[in-house]
């Protein structure tokens, strides 16, 4: 999960300590629409896949960030 805390961190500006399965839109300021199109786009760059429509739609917190990314082969390492 280290590389995937850097996006996140990155891209809504929150230290990765403060990062876990339950962080979302609804406990991160900056993680609004505009963001949320940005960490999707910096998390296809970084791991070479694409989320579907119904990925993203699904998606409410990191947890389910993850989950979304193993179902696409993609191994995330606590």
């Amino acid at each position: 999960m280290k590389e995937l805390k850097k996006v996140l961190s990155k891209v809504l500006g929150i230290k990765s300590s403060k990062i876990n399965d339950q962080t979302s839109p609804n406990n991160v300021k900056k993680w609004d629409s505009f963001h949320g199109l940005l960490l999707f786009t910096e998390i296809e760059n970084n791991y070479n896949m694409k989320f579907t429509m119904d990925d993203i739609i699904l998606i409410r917190n990191v947890g389910d960030i993850k989950k979304t990314l193993q179902r696409h082969g993609v191994r995330i390492e606590d």
